[in-house]
């Protein structure tokens, strides 16, 4: 249960760092500077809430 878990936030924070990549010259993604260590450990032990920060976020910059 708990490796399910883990693996869903290391998958999520890989999906997370290609989409930056990929983006990375796009306006919207400019003023958003790379994730390190910290937070990237951070956003993988609680991805629920940060799927929720991301995808809110990234429309509001893709639709803008």
């Amino acid at each position: 249960m708990i490796l399910n878990y883990l693996f869903i936030g290391v998958v999520f924070m890989f999906v997370i760092d290609c989409i930056h990549y990929y983006f990375y010259d796009h306006q919207a993604f400019n003023k958003i500077k790379i994730l390190g260590w910290k937070e990237k450990v951070v956003c993988g032990l609680i991805w629920p809430i940060a799927m929720f920060v991301f995808k809110t976020a990234f429309l509001k910059a893709y639709f803008k």
